[in-house]
């Protein structure tokens, strides 16, 4: 998921479709706090700018 989502922001797929670069949260239910991680790997850091806040508000990194 990590590589598809990079590939995906590097071939402009989700701004052209979507029409904006947004993020591509990564989860897995059964391995909780591997989001933080899976998500920062998976987008440039400017698009997880308000994400990452979210988690550190929520004491999660």
């Amino acid at each position: 998921m990590i590589d598809l989502a990079r590939h995906l922001h590097a071939d402009g797929v989700i701004e052209r479709v979507l029409g904006r670069p947004l993020p591509v949260v990564v989860f897995d239910m059964a391995r909780p706090g591997w989001e933080a991680h899976a998500t920062r790997a998976a987008n440039p850091p400017a698009l997880i700018e308000d994400f990452t806040a979210w988690l550190r508000a929520a004491g999660e990194i």
